[in-house]
């Protein structure tokens, strides 16, 4: 039986890299069937409706939904309302996890300094409310660095939980031209649901450590029962450590120091802001992605956002969303794909092949053509990345794969290891898993925006393209 899953591009540079990843996947899983749908700021400007009921009921019966990004007015504008959002809430889709790991081995630059100031800033012992002892995060940290010394495990491999439902993005606001007021919603419920997400992403992946991020010294009673109810949550979990941060500290903690975290759990404007500042240590918001997980529905996007600087250029960074279509993957079941297509983004990077954002000169198209061409070939190179769990929220960004993996080549029934040298046309018949069905050679949609960035191109393009409209 075939898996559909519903694509939405939105707006901005979401209708050129929601194709090219559209392309990718079909590449890694031939018999992936793709329902369109259209939503997002041009979509209301046309038909008064930023989530069509059509665009609605294919996030809900799809087995999951790849989303582009959405287009927002600065100003008040009566009526509309985001698509992104509107999805949260109509399917509940109530966490929002954003996993950010380092592309290379070693310091990454946030880390190259080592101190902050004279002094290097390190938490005090935190109070463990499940048991009683005060925990000290220094001793764990320590260690995680002596590792990182060895040239064990990644410098940065963190993830954020967000609750994806209230706070300030969904209570609502009021203005009458002098006073505006905006309300945070923090209920109970939502609070426990995000908390038990955290704790059993910590105990399914392996994870040692969930950090509880919050105001509440500012904030105590939204904030504060937003941190009792997780630190109700954690006595469940006693084999996973848990902690508290500010917010104001973490942020400083995830710029300067993110080797320190392994999982943060905090509220949605919080996360959001966090989550953003953490991809700078993963190729900043051009490689960011996100999963929108409910109960009954996922959706799956690219953490910038509509990029209208750049829209229509054809230089927009496709491989977000091409990350984003892997945890989609997993999300599937198709666990062996979503391996193979992280491979080969992997070896993208590590090519010349690279937009604008990335110092480079390639296209969109270009890009995923290259993507395609190491998912389908894979080449000898490999990163120097351990390989680590799997699950929903693990990025994993090893090319080759292990030995045993579908995208390593001692698994490749029939087949030769590809080499630089073959032309782009050789495809290598690559076993998706225990050698159930193979890849066909891919053929790549016209994209939209074929222009290429060069001398007369206009300006370098920044990652801060990005950020203009990042994802809420």
């Amino acid at each position: 039986m075939r898996t559909t899953i519903c694509a939405i591009p939105g707006d901005g540079i979401g209708r050129e890299v929601v194709p090219a990843a559209v392309a990718v996947l079909r590449a890694a899983v031939p018999d992936l069937e793709v329902a369109w749908a259209e939503a997002g700021y041009e979509t209301w400007s046309r038909t008064g409706e930023a989530l069509p009921a059509h665009a609605q009921h294919l996030a809900t019966s799809a087995a999951a939904t790849l989303f582009g990004a959405v287009s927002s007015p600065l100003q008040p504008t009566p009526g509309y309302q985001s698509a992104i959002l509107l999805l949260r809430r109509r399917l509940d889709l109530y966490a929002c996890v954003r996993p950010v790991r380092s592309l290379t081995p070693g310091p990454s630059p946030a880390m190259e300094g080592g101190e902050i100031g004279h002094r290097r800033a390190v938490s005090p012992p935190r109070h463990d409310e499940r048991a009683g002892p005060a925990v000290d995060p220094r001793a764990e940290q320590r260690g995680r660095r002596a590792a990182l010394a060895a040239g064990e495990g990644s410098p940065v491999d963190l993830i954020v939980v967000r609750e994806n439902t209230e706070g300030l993005y969904g209570g609502g606001e009021e203005s009458d031209g002098e006073r505006a007021v905006a309300r945070r919603v923090v209920t109970r419920v939502a609070s426990l649901r995000i908390a038990r997400l955290a704790f059993d992403t910590a105990r399914r992946l392996g994870r040692k450590r969930v950090t509880i991020v919050h105001k509440a010294t500012v904030l105590p009673q939204t904030c504060g029962l937003f941190r009792a109810t997780a630190f109700e949550v954690a006595r469940g979990y006693p084999e996973i450590a848990v902690d508290e941060m500010l917010v104001d500290n973490a942020a400083l903690r995830l710029a300067a120091h993110p080797e320190d975290i392994d999982i943060v759990v905090t509220t949605n404007l919080f996360g959001d802001i966090l989550s953003d500042v953490a991809s700078m240590h993963g190729g900043g918001l051009g490689l960011a992605p996100s999963a929108n997980i409910g109960d009954r529905a996922a959706v799956f996007e690219p953490v910038h956002g509509s990029a209208p600087d750049i829209a229509g250029r054809g230089i927009a960074n496709p491989l977000a969303a091409i990350l984003a279509g892997a945890m989609l993957l997993d999300h599937i079941g198709a666990r062996d794909a979503a391996r193979a297509v992280r491979s080969a983004v992997a070896a993208t990077i590590a090519s010349p092949v690279r937009t604008p954002d990335l110092g480079g000169a390639a296209t969109t198209q270009e890009v995923t053509r290259a993507v395609i061409a190491a998912l389908t070939h894979p080449l000898t190179w490999r990163p120097s990345l351990p390989p680590h769990g799997e699950g929903l929220t693990r990025v994993d960004f090893l090319c080759g794969g292990a030995p045993g993996d579908a995208a390593h080549p001692s698994t490749q029934e029939g087949t030769r290891r590809a080499t630089p040298s073959d032309p782009p046309s050789r495809v290598t018949n690559l076993p998706l898993k225990g050698g159930e069905g193979r890849m066909a050679a891919p053929s790549l949609s016209p994209l939209s925006g074929a222009g290429r960035a060069g001398p007369n191109a206009g300006p370098r393009v920044e990652s801060a393209g990005y950020l203009r409209e990042a994802c809420p």
